[in-house]
């Protein structure tokens, strides 16, 4: 029965089957067959991993154990493995703490019961690191037993590289980036061929001019504003590695004076790669901080395999030089030092032989194990150069190097925990100042809206005024000049004037002087002055695209990037341009009826020429009666429908005027518009994720704090035991 039913749980048929349902058969089992009850366990918690029972089934399975008589010499390795695998899914950074708070206790509790040999030390560091984290969930006394007498276990150092780019992966699904200086730091830890020497000095020991004189030439010009590394590598390529990214960097002489210039708030490290034939012969790299007596504490210091002190033979070891050394150990906890001895200014190997002893004395009660080396940049032997790579071989290249660097992955595992903690407050933080200046922000370019509604409304008073004033001129010149023009037709008429037509010929004559003003001189005219009207327009909207600019640049400066550009459509004073010319080159009127209406007058005047036209008589009093018609005749009413008539075309040009001043403007308006859009688009999205964050810290915090336990317990497992977490 016990095979046919691990062979439907084997085929998946029982997945939606509440576990509880098999706890009596199980019992059974247990009694009868511990071998088949085994296998038939391994089945079921095979068949309901990533099932929607999962966790009922471990809840089941951690009740079913706590019951049974578990015998101290029974095996249990295929259960025990599934213990192991299981508590670390559930630790993994997928589960909120109060998921799986009330299982992780009881399954700690039975895989300490049950592990085997090899997981025994596993088990009992998991039990111990979850309870000093959850007070009290926890009986640790046969877990500490266990860790009391166990032997100690070798580095584990793939398993915390496992964590550390677990971690990394969490932080990206969150958005978030791990400092790249660690990251960088945990890649150099992981190069087992090459060592780092820590190389410090008080100001004016000379350690400047020893690094040249290994790495050769003036390389290191001067003490550096921040760590840098010395590398070997195929070409030179100098980088800064900062918090958020990897920067090429020109040269070390640049990128110093650039430090000192800005206000550097957080220390970056620069990595210098290139070839050097000492570095690779003895699979070193150098790393080199600001003289140690104006420092404090540097960062990533946990990198260093060794330190290298550098002293004078004229101050030989201070108590300043040791305290700062002392407290540098702090940092780096069983950093091994030692001590190269400038003698370029000794030329004896007695009196060096006698510093070195003397320097022996006063340094051996702090560092017993250092070595000292007496060093001279004049000796460019090959003797020096030897026993210097010996010197160094025996400082750093020692049998416990991986279990040295799986304490420096142990530390920047918690250092990048630490880092993430700390970034959540700040990225709350950040994300209220970023809302709150975004909002000053979008207060600024409502602001800018008004003033561009403002600089428009005043072109267009300024352009329409300056254009109307043109067309009124222009409108009062033509009801003056017409009706002087057309009295001004009465010298025509003489006393052989043929009268029986004549008024056709005034009438056409005052036509044809009417035309030739408006072309001759109203015209021209009107051409000088659109074009002095063009000319203001112009400076009008350079003005105001000036204006603009400056808009535009005060934007530019509080976003710290060119983001807004408010441009101005100058097609406007082409199309105005082109428009003008074509007004310019001539208006033909209607042919007007001047002489030939109904009036009495007029009527008089024509009969009268009909009538006694065909006389040959003296006709000076019909000549006379023809000049006093026309000089004294009404022509407001003429005046008036030839200026409307010729002033229209410019009207419905001035109509238009606010519309094409408005074009002129529509691209910066728009620009603006988009602008506050898309700041008020992302402000929401800011707060919603602001008020998510904080709505649910445990999303974030909780996954932390798992991986935190993990920490402790490989710590555990290196017998580095801190039953008091710094970040608990």
């Amino acid at each position: 029965m016990v095979y046919y039913l691990k062979k439907y749980i084997d085929e998946e048929l029982t997945k939606s089957v509440p576990p509880h349902y098999f706890s009596t058969l199980l019992e059974v089992v247990y009694n009868v067959d511990q071998e088949s009850f085994e296998k038939l366990v391994v089945s079921l918690w095979n068949s309901y991993e990533e099932e929607e029972l999962y966790f009922s089934w471990i809840s089941e399975i951690n009740r079913l154990f706590l019951k049974l008589d578990v015998k101290p010499s029974a095996t249990w390795h295929e259960v025990s493995t599934k213990y192991h695998q299981t508590y670390f899914s559930l630790i993994n950074g997928q589960y909120l703490i109060k998921e799986i708070s009330d299982l992780v206790p009881n399954l700690l509790t039975n895989w300490l019961k049950l592990a085997c040999a090899s997981q025994s030390l596993f088990a009992a560091t998991a039990v111990v690191a979850w309870n000093e984290f959850f007070k009290g969930s926890l009986d640790v006394e046969k877990a500490e037993q266990i860790l009391l007498h166990a032997k100690k276990d070798p580095a584990q150092i793939e398993q915390n590289i496992e964590m550390f780019d677990e971690i990394v992966a969490w932080s990206k699904t969150n958005e978030l980036d791990i400092d790249h200086r660690l990251k960088w730091a945990v890649e150099k830890v992981l190069d087992l061929q090459t060592s780092h020497l820590l190389v410090v000095g008080m100001a004016g020991n000379g350690k400047t001019s020893f690094l040249n004189s290994i790495l050769g030439g003036n390389i290191v010009a001067a003490p550096p504003s921040t760590m840098v590394v010395y590398r070997n590598s195929e070409d030179i390529q100098i980088s800064e590695i900062t918090e958020q990214d990897t920067l090429p960097v020109l040269s070390l002489v640049d990128f110093s004076d650039m430090k000192q210039e800005e206000e550097v708030k957080t220390q970056s490290l620069v990595h210098f790669e290139m070839p050097n034939k000492f570095l690779v012969e003895n699979r070193v790299a150098f790393m080199d901080i600001p003289d140690i007596d104006r420092s404090k504490d540097y960062p990533f210091l946990q990198l260093a395999d060794g330190l290298l002190f550098v002293l004078t033979a004229t101050t030989l070891f201070t108590d300043r030089e040791r305290d700062l050394l002392l407290k540098m150990q702090e940092q780096v906890h069983n950093l091994p030092v030692h001590f190269l001895l400038r003698t370029d200014s000794i030329y004896h190997e007695q009196e060096v032989a006698k510093i070195v002893e003397e320097i022996r004395t006063r340094i051996f009660e702090y560092f017993p194990k250092a070595r000292i080396f007496p060093y001279s940049t004049h000796n460019k032997s090959s003797k020096q150069a030897e026993e210097l790579s010996d010197f160094i071989q025996v400082a750093l290249h020692h049998k416990k190097l991986m279990e040295t660097r799986n304490k420096k992955v142990l530390f920047y595992i918690r250092e990048a925990l630490t880092y993430l903690i700390k970034r959540r407050v700040e990225i709350e933080n950040e994300m209220t100042e970023v809302i709150q200046w975004k909002e000053d922000i979008v207060s600024k370019l409502n602001a800018a809206v008004h003033q561009l509604s403002d600089l428009e409304k005043e072109k267009v008073k300024v352009i329409q005024s300056s254009y109307h004033t043109i067309k009124e001129d222009i409108r009062l010149d033509l009801k003056m000049a017409i009706p002087k023009l057309v009295r001004d037709c009465s010298a025509l008429v003489k006393e052989d004037s043929d009268f029986r037509k004549i008024h056709i010929e005034l009438n056409q004559e005052m036509n044809e002087r009417i035309q030739n003003y408006i072309q001759h001189t109203i015209l021209p005219r009107f051409t000088k002055a659109i074009q002095g009207w063009i000319e203001l327009s112009s400076e009008e909207f350079f003005l105001s695209q000036d204006y603009l600019d400056e808009i535009s640049e005060g934007f530019d400066r509080l976003y710290g990037v060119e983001r807004l550009k408010l441009n101005c459509d100058f097609k406007v004073l082409d199309d105005w341009t082109r428009d003008a010319n074509r007004l310019s080159n001539g208006i033909q009127l209607e042919t007007m009826n001047i002489l030939n209406r109904s009036t009495p007058s007029q009527l008089v005047v024509k009969s009268a020429g009909k009538l006694f036209g065909t006389f040959g008589t003296n006709k000076t009093v019909l000549a006379n009666m023809y000049q006093k018609l026309i000089e004294k005749e009404d022509y407001e009413k003429l005046a008036a429908t030839v200026t409307n008539q010729f002033i229209l075309q410019f009207e419905m040009f001035e109509k238009g005027l606010e519309r094409d001043i408005a074009m002129f403007f529509k691209e910066s308006f728009s620009a603006l518009h988009e602008t506050i859009e898309e700041e008020q688009q992302d402000i929401q999205d800011k707060k919603d994720t602001l008020k998510r964050l904080k709505a649910n810290p445990e999303n974030y915090l909780d996954p932390i704090t798992l991986f935190q336990v993990r920490l402790l317990q490989n710590e555990l497992l290196q017998k580095e035991i801190n039953m008091s977490p710094s970040f608990a």
